[in-house]
This record gives C-alpha cells, structure tokens and sequence, in this order.
C-alpha cells in the first residue's frame, strides 16, 4: 500500500504551496474521484443524468481541491509516515515538527487509488457526501442546484 504514502507526500507538497492546482494533480493521479464523487451523491445518486456525470466529477474534483487548499495550513506536515496495513486500508502518521503531536490518517485504498482518508477523525468523502445533501435537501433534490453550487465555488 505504498500508494497511502506516495498519495499522502504528494497532498502534503500542494499543502506547502496551497496552490488548488497542486491538490487537483494530488488527485488526478491518486484518487479515485469518479467513485469520491459518485458516493457523495448519496441517496441523490439516481438524480444524476448519465450524460452529466462526467462533468459532475471533474466539478467535484475542484472542489474537493479548492477545499483542500482552504484548509491546507491544518495539515501541513513535513512527512508522513507508514503505522500499519490493514486488507485495503493503510494507517499513516504525519509528522508536523516543532513540538506539535504527530496526527494519525488512515486512507481507505482501492484498485491501486485512494477512496478516502480519515484526518482529524473525519473521513473527507463522508463530509463530502454531507455537504451534497445538504445543499440537494434544500433544492428539494433538485441536481441542477448542485451542480449551480459546485460552478460558483473558487
């Protein structure tokens, strides 16, 4: 699973430079979006046209990088460090330095990519996932509403 700590070194480089784009390659190259994306539509999943859904996970993408870079100071680590491997997850310790503690990551792994990571005791596609039915439950379910949402996030 030395995919976790290639992942995890290239998410803590775009956190040195806090840079969307950065994060956005991070995630091309590691992560699954297309699943990210797909299971944080949730309940709302059969909502989504087929003919949409490509543009669907390249919004997510974005957003998911722009987000990162927004909170990129929080887990600015200078590495990352393998704990213990387990069937298809990987339990990480990034090691920030300078007298703060060490925060454990575990990054959920499949067919070769990453489909979550736990940092701070919150796994990143179940917020995703939150924030996407939180906005479709007050549209009333409708996707069009995500969809204006994800375009109008920077």
């Amino acid at each position: 699973m030395s995919i976790a700590i290639e992942a995890g070194n290239a998410f803590l480089a775009a956190a040195r430079t806090e840079h969307p784009a950065d994060f956005a390659a991070a995630l091309a190259k590691y992560a699954d979006m297309d699943r990210i994306a797909l299971f944080a539509l949730g309940k709302y999943r059969s909502a989504l046209p087929d003919a949409r859904r490509a543009e669907f996970v390249a919004l997510t993408s974005r957003y998911v990088a722009n987000t990162l870079a927004g909170f990129a100071l929080k887990f600015r680590a200078l590495s990352i460090k393998p704990i213990e491997c387990q069937d298809n997850k990987m339990i990480t310790s990034l090691e920030f330095g300078g007298g703060r503690a060490a925060q454990r990551a575990i990054w959920r792994i499949n067919g070769g990519k990453v489909i979550d990571v736990d940092v701070q005791q919150a796994w990143l596609a179940q917020l995703l996932r939150d924030n996407y039915a939180s906005i479709l439950d007050k549209a009333g379910g409708k996707i069009d509403a995500l969809f204006t949402t994800l375009k109008a996030s920077r």
